[in-house]
């Protein structure tokens, strides 16, 4: 294994800027993943990793040694930097098979007849292949093609293990085993490994981090909670599926609580976090932390309770949604279907909104940029590139 260093790596096509400073590092044996939507410049990222791309700026190190320096000139080929991929395409050899696939970065290393023999069984074993050792990869299916890919990338037992979105291709089903597959494998070998998706899924079950790019720029880099509930940027709470948004006012702030005054609407909100400061911020919620209630049944606190009436609502199978007119905008609240046969509200219907206080992501104005991503998060057809 071995920890990877990434300085001011720049790419550009043209006039296109894929990466733009890109600052990052992974400590050995982390599983780091690089998300975002198509275009942001995740994939180029990792191509630049492995030697598959040369950059136009900055530095890369793995395991302390430099292995791409534009302003030393320094670049390592591929071959020569200790590394296994995993392609999305699986690019296998259709003449071979099962095993001469798995062997052949040992062949080219020049290993042994009698280590190749052991470290290819050994590799197939880790992946449950070792019954079709000789069967043509031309006669697997697309869930035993990625392993043989697997595999292969492992059996050289390299420093650092890249994935360029290796699941795309797969159902559904296939996708979620494979994900088990490559999370044990991870912790059985320790391996350093950088996975490239545009899968929150795939992102949340794999990571130690994730590193949420956009424009070729780094958005937000943590651990997979952190993303999820605590984004620091308007672009970042869009993409993993916060979908109600405000425009507001600090007006009042103690230690870490405070209350904003929603534009447009009589409303104050007391929220946990965000900004330590008065002024202009931007609030968002998801749609599963809201709950609401007829409005003829609210009693006692109304503390962050917004009235409102129900727009439509759309019954989703064991939950429904609501869309709510309430503070100028439309809620959408994500509940449990309480009864079978329809729900308690209905189209038309005078309502309470309760939103907890905790549940607020207060972001500063000044960094919430206009969300772009609206809708891409659950197209898992979408292939991000570059």
């Amino acid at each position: 294994m071995a920890s990877i260093g990434i300085s001011g790596l720049g790419k550009r096509y043209g006039a296109l800027a894929a990466l733009d400073g890109v600052d990052l590092s992974v400590r050995e044996g982390e599983f780091l993943t690089l998300l975002g939507p198509s275009g942001c410049g995740k994939t180029t990222t990792l191509r630049c990793l492995g030697g598959l791309e040369k950059p136009d700026a900055g530095e890369i190190t793995i395991g302390g040694d430099v292995v791409t320096s534009v302003p030393e000139q320094i670049f390592v080929p591929p071959e020569r930097r200790d590394i296994g991929m995993v392609f999305q395409s699986y690019a296998l050899w259709p003449q071979m098979n099962v095993f001469q696939n798995v062997a052949y970065p040992l062949r080219r290393r020049r290993v042994g007849r009698r280590d190749v023999q052991k470290r290819v069984e050994q590799a197939l074993e880790m992946v449950g292949l070792a019954a079709l050792a000789e069967r043509p990869v031309t006669r697997l299916s697309g869930g035993q093609q990625q392993r043989v890919a697997l595999a292969r990338a492992l059996v050289s037992r390299p420093r650092v293990v890249l994935y360029d979105e290796p699941l795309s291709n797969l159902d559904a089903k296939l996708r979620t085993s494979m994900r088990m597959g490559i999370r044990d494998f991870q912790r059985e070998l320790g391996t350093t490994a950088v996975y490239v998706t545009h899968d929150q899924v795939e992102a949340m079950s794999l990571s130690d981090r994730i590193v949420l790019m956009k424009d070729g720029h780094v958005q937000q880099v943590g651990t997979p909670r952190e993303i999820y509930e605590r984004p620091r940027t308007w672009f970042v709470a869009d993409f993993v599926g916060y979908e109600n948004f405000f425009d507001a006012d600090i007006v009042e702030r103690s230690g870490d609580r405070a209350v904003a005054r929603l534009d447009g609407a009589d409303v104050a909100l007391h929220c946990v976090g965000g900004p330590g400061k008065k002024g202009r911020a931007r609030l968002c919620v998801r749609s599963t932390a809201l709950s609401v209630v007829r409005a003829d049944e609210v009693a006692g606190e109304r503390t962050n309770t917004i009235d409102g009436r129900v727009k439509d609502s759309i019954y989703l199978g064991g939950q429904v949604e609501h869309y709510i007119e309430a503070a100028g905008t439309v809620l959408r609240v994500r509940d449990d279907d309480p009864v079978p046969s329809g729900g308690q509200v209905s189209p038309g219907d005078a309502v309470s909104v309760r939103i907890p206080p905790e549940n607020i992501v207060v972001l500063d104005a000044d960094e919430a940029s206009e969300p772009t991503t609206r809708g891409q998060w659950n197209d898992l057809d979408r292939v991000g590139s570059p």
